[in-house]
């Protein structure tokens, strides 16, 4: 489970997905939404209220959800790792050159 979520953390997610389209909306890559991030409050309700997928990236939805995949390859780990751990105090060494 670990490795799909690795394997979906860093193919799909990027972090500040938010700079990135302001950035692509300057170039003229992308048509619609601001060109800038909301200042006011009157601003944000309006993006909030416009589009979702704007709304979902100013807001770092998508850095959310990286962060829990992160978390699920640390557990990932933690749970590989574990046994390793309790054989190395189980033998007093740590086990070298595979020689358990």
């Amino acid at each position: 489970m670990s490795a799909v979520a690795a394997l979906i953390a860093a193919l799909i997610f990027r972090r500040w997905l938010a700079a990135d389209f302001l950035l692509f909306r300057v170039i003229g890559l992308i048509r619609s939404g601001p060109t800038r991030m909301p200042t006011s409050a009157l601003e944000w309700f309006t993006l909030l209220h416009t589009n979702r997928l704007v709304r979902l990236t100013f807001l770092n939805v998508f850095d959310s959800v990286n962060y829990v995949l992160v978390g699920l390859i640390y557990l990932g780990l933690y749970a590989s790792l574990g046994g390793l751990v309790r054989m190395e105090d189980r033998r007093g060494v740590f086990p070298m050159n595979n020689r358990w």
